[in-house]
């Protein structure tokens, strides 16, 4: 079952780069762990090396630690079922864009 990434995901797809996933509070790139089984797999297939690809585990446990990472700083929550998310963004009030409520 393919999980679904909500929309206020602390990482979502890079634009136009497959199997990149960047932070959105840092902007931080990270590969997925599907797209590095991909590549060995295709390396594989292909007869070369595959010394050069790092293990799935290492770079989803880099993802985690960087969450973890933005959640001790407040700048992410986590939910229950463990993504990493944006914190909500309060409603704009006026004193958000100069009012400010003087009595006279």
């Amino acid at each position: 079952m393919r999980h679904l990434r909500p929309e206020e995901a602390l990482f979502r797809p890079a634009f136009m780069l497959s199997g990149i996933l960047k932070c959105m509070v840092c902007g931080e790139a990270f590969i997925t762990a599907a797209w590095l089984r991909k590549l060995k797999a295709e390396a594989i297939a292909a007869g070369r090396s595959t010394k050069w690809i790092g293990a799935p585990e290492a770079e989803q446990e880099r993802r985690r630690t960087h969450g973890r990472y933005h959640v001790s700083r407040g700048e992410a929550i986590t939910d229950a079922a463990g993504w990493f998310l944006l914190p909500a963004t309060p409603a704009k009030t006026a004193r958000d864009y100069g009012f400010s409520m003087e009595t006279e």
